[in-house]
């Protein structure tokens, strides 16, 4: 018997403000495609460069009509700093960043996890989108 399992389709864009860029704060997505079965883990990732030796990134997820907070993580001097959205599945997401990179792993891919992924750094954002 032949079965078939869905694929997640994740989709980056990069799409930098020019405000941001006079700050020196560049944020961008490192991955133009991503595939993930479900069940399975995958990383998004984000590379970035601040002046700021304090920087915090955000992840968040946007579904149509709805934006998500995942989490935030300090970098650099406060890379000891990370707070997850209590009201999602615990264990489900995870973040590491490094002085110039950040990721967010995304375990047990189900559909509900098709949407926009978007990057923070402060000012400058990273758009990564996903689609069945």
């Amino acid at each position: 018997m032949i079965s078939f399992i869905p694929s997640v389709l994740l989709t980056s864009l990069l799409i930098l403000y020019l405000s941001n860029s006079v700050h020196g704060d560049i944020i961008k997505s490192t991955d133009q495609h991503l595939y993930g079965d479900i069940g399975e883990t995958i990383t998004l990732s984000c590379n970035y460069s601040t002046s700021d030796t304090t920087p915090y990134l955000f992840w968040y997820r946007q579904y149509p009509h709805q934006i998500q907070y995942i989490l935030v993580q300090g970098a650099k001097s406060y890379s000891n700093i990370k707070k997850n959205n209590t009201e999602l599945e615990p264990g489900k997401f995870q973040s590491e960043t490094s002085d110039n990179h950040t990721s967010l792993t995304i375990h047990h891919l189900s559909v509900s996890d098709s949407a926009v992924y978007l990057c923070a750094l402060q000012g400058a954002q990273c758009y990564i989108s996903t689609q069945l």
